[in-house]
């Protein structure tokens, strides 16, 4: 069988879910990969060393107090980045494009008329963000939202809540749509590892009765931070055991939260360890008594997932994405968005009923076991792969329309 000539397109490989995914793509030997980026500087070096044909864009800075000047680079670097793309697909033969970000990277690569493009929501590209007023009334980027959305061959979401908000907000057909998992998580590795747990513990010298709350979100305005911060200083006063928060993630808020943290008189219960390589993450899980996400807006959170495959009870905010995975007393508990008094309610509810929390750990355990799958979800990708390259063939239609 001929492999699949795939063009994966993503203007940032700065984090671990990227290293994940094209770490698997690379390996695929049904797949001769070629990735297409916009940000060489923030690139992963271990991205760098996979077997994969990688191109970076000629880019300028792009930040700027004069916020004339940054828009007119990020103009001048789109187009580098879209002229990049064009190139590539000039030189090399490509079955497919893979892209992300709707109104970013998927938007270049359409803008090439390549086809077929398979898009990759992100969620923050659909979703609206809750500290940026009308953020999805700017004509500017619901017209490239349109765009994406009318031209794309297929776009694949990862939860139901994105899949509905793009379907009001740029009235795309839902037979256009397909929503699963684009990686899931590898359940052999995010596992139940009592000698994991005892290790994490040792290293952040916690006593054996002391229940440790762990969140993997970046501190970001999106994942409501301060609104936990705010929680556990209520919940100080109406649990009987000792808690220590750790808060394993960075961010643009930082040091507004460690401020916040003196303010509320938590340095003792609160602990930032900074965002943590994903080969630890399972160790940093398993040291765990409860995983926390307080997001105010979210798709579906990988971080979430990899806790339940690590079989932690979960405790989350009402976000529709999260409601897909936990439900309310029976795997987890769920707290209204944004409201500091809802989430230490939630946090006492698990915290206090042990009986509980080992329930959830199986449940979660389960769910983990039969939805998250890693290798599961990649054989449902390569196979919308081999079915969109299969459908443009027989159209009869060349890459470019």
């Amino acid at each position: 069988m001929n492999k699949i000539r795939l063009l994966y397109v993503s203007s940032s490989l700065n984090n671990g879910h990227e290293l994940n995914f094209l770490g698997r793509l690379s390996a695929d030997e049904r797949l001769d990969v070629t990735v297409a980026s916009s940000n060489q500087l923030d690139c992963l070096p271990e991205i760098r060393k996979l077997p994969v044909r990688l191109f970076f864009a000629k880019g300028l800075p792009a930040r700027f107090k004069f916020r004339p000047l940054t828009a007119l680079c990020n103009k001048l670097n789109n187009a580098f980045f879209q002229q990049m793309i064009r190139r590539i697909l000039s030189r090399q033969s490509i079955d497919i494009i893979h892209s992300g970000w709707l109104t970013q990277d998927s938007y270049l690569a359409l803008r090439t008329g390549f086809h077929p493009v398979l898009a990759m929501a992100w969620g923050s590209d659909v979703l609206p963000d809750p500290f940026v007023v009308n953020a999805h009334q700017s004509r500017r980027v619901l017209k490239k939202l349109r765009f994406t959305a009318g031209h794309a061959d297929t776009i694949y979401c990862d939860c139901r809540a994105v899949a509905e908000t793009l379907c009001t907000l740029t009235g795309v057909a839902p037979e256009k749509l397909r929503i699963f998992l684009q990686l899931g998580v590898e359940t052999a590795v995010f596992r139940p590892d009592a000698a994991l747990a005892a290790e994490a513990r040792r290293e952040w010298a916690v006593a054996p009765k002391t229940n440790v709350l762990i969140m993997t979100r970046r501190l970001d305005p999106a994942y409501g931070v301060a609104d936990y911060l705010h929680a556990l200083a209520l919940l100080r006063n109406r649990v009987a055991c000792p808690f220590l928060a750790v808060l394993a993630g960075e961010g643009s808020l930082e040091g507004q939260l460690k401020e916040l943290t003196r303010d509320l008189g938590l340095q003792d219960s609160v602990v930032f360890v900074g965002a943590k390589p994903r080969q630890d993450l399972p160790r940093y899980l398993n040291g765990a008594d409860l995983y926390v996400s307080t997001s105010l807006s979210d798709g579906t959170s990988i971080s979430l997932l990899e806790a339940m495959s690590c079989g932690l009870p979960v405790v989350v905010t009402d976000v529709p994405a999260n409601l897909e995975w936990v439900r309310d007393g029976y795997n987890g508990a769920v707290a209204a968005r944004g409201d500091p008094q809802s989430i230490a309610q939630a946090l006492q509810s698990v915290l206090e009923d042990p009986a509980k929390r080992a329930l959830f750990r199986e449940r979660n355990r389960a769910l983990a076991l039969e939805r998250i799958e890693a290798s599961r979800n990649y054989e449902t990708l390569v196979d919308l792969y081999r079915a969109l390259v299969a459908a443009h063939a027989a159209s009869g239609a060349s890459g470019r329309c």
